[in-house]
């Protein structure tokens, strides 16, 4: 029955405003940028983050669950750590070239993970590893998840990725948090 998405919130945009984007939270609008929004715990590889030379980076990070190793790799390499809440996490999105899902095991992150759908939904193309299998399991058009085998093909996978970013979604048929409720009552109700 599909993982919901908020598609009115998670939503494409154009250069212009991906590029004001850029400028209002330090970016710059002429250089790829990279990002993730999860927890900087162990076992997610995040720390992948720090082989990406040709790029900006930047990891939006919930504060818990944090691994003092992860964000210390991530800081000694420049990565831009926002650590908490944050109102308007949709326009991360919005200015991002590309999404890097570098988990290798379902055993670190839920099966389908709902921040991929959220960047595909913005019209974010997503950098994963082929030895996460769930992400070949995404309604998404062709391009819009590069799958790598390791961390030393992630520069040459972030430049070929981040001129595909669009200002219309990679998902196909998306549906909303209402319509998984709908399909999951229908399945209780056949019972």
């Amino acid at each position: 029955f599909g993982v919901g998405i908020k598609a009115d919130k998670f939503s494409p945009v154009d250069k212009a405003r991906q590029a004001e984007l850029k400028g209002k939270y330090g970016f710059s609008p002429d250089r790829p940028l990279v990002i993730h929004v999860g927890h900087c715990s162990a076992g997610r590889g995040l720390e992948d983050f720090a082989a990406i030379k040709d790029a900006e980076r930047m990891v939006v990070a919930s504060g818990m669950f944090e691994n003092a190793e992860t964000v210390k790799t991530l800081e000694e390499a420049g990565v831009i750590i926002h650590k908490g809440y944050l109102e308007h996490v949709e326009e991360i999105y919005q200015m991002a070239d590309v999404y890097l899902f570098p988990t290798h095991s379902t055993e670190f992150v839920i099966s389908i993970p709902l921040s991929v759908m959220e960047a595909l939904s913005c019209g974010v193309p997503v950098i994963g590893y082929k030895d996460f299998e769930n992400l070949k399991a995404i309604p998404a058009e062709e391009d819009a998840v590069t799958l790598i085998n390791s961390k030393d093909e992630l520069d040459a996978a972030v430049v070929n990725t981040a001129g595909r970013k669009q200002n219309q979604s990679f998902l196909k048929a998306p549906k909303t948090w209402e319509q998984v409720a709908y399909d999951v009552l229908s399945i209780v109700r056949r019972g």
